[in-house]
């Protein structure tokens, strides 16, 4: 637990997020409201975003 605790630390220092790999209903309702575009454009960005970042990491359990 103190290690995961550690590397948390690393994260929020370094400023690093760590996220879904698919926006939630949640995040794609803000996108809209903050840009005026629908869902499919929102998720369509969120996802070009996240591609221009790197490589995505496999979704860990």
């Amino acid at each position: 637990m103190a290690h995961a605790l550690d590397v948390v630390g690393l994260l929020r220092d370094t400023g690093l997020t760590v996220i879904e790999p698919e926006p939630t209903p949640a995040m794609v309702a803000a996108g809209m409201a903050a840009s005026g575009l629908g869902a499919d454009r929102v998720r369509a960005v969120f996802k070009a975003m996240l591609a221009a970042g790197g490589t995505l990491a496999g979704r860990v359990q």
